[in-house]
């Protein structure tokens, strides 16, 4: 990111954050990603306009899982109690994520909520 301009990035770079878990809907998340660019922004608007529901859904988790780099959100419990495994960050796994989640990482990755504090 430029010291000197701070909000015009440098190709290449992410972001670090968190996503704080909300108890009962979805646990915390670290995760690292690249925001979405303003051409990336308007092609993905300018694609949504023509697509409802469902098809909305599947082009969010598309970009959602094209922009995340890094994420240490867990399956389940392993037989001998052990932690899950860290899951694959593909569309069809963001897809089965509970909507408070995916909403919130669209809207980090589309850059519809810039903090400098945690998610």
């Amino acid at each position: 990111m430029s010291d000197v301009l701070g909000v015009i990035p440098d190709d290449g770079y992410s972001e670090r954050g968190r996503v704080n878990g909300i108890p009962g809907l979805y646990p915390p998340v670290v995760l690292r990603w690249r925001p979405m660019l303003v051409s990336e922004l308007s092609e993905f608007w300018q694609r949504a306009e023509a697509l409802k529901g469902p098809q909305l859904r599947q082009l969010m988790a598309a970009q959602v899982a094209g922009k995340l780099k890094e994420w240490d959100l867990q399956g389940p419990r392993k037989a001998d109690g052990s932690e899950g495994d860290v899951l694959p960050i593909t569309k069809e796994q963001v897809l089965r994520l509970k909507p408070g989640l995916f909403d919130r990482l669209f809207a980090i990755i589309s850059l519809a909520r810039r903090r400098r504090t945690p998610c």
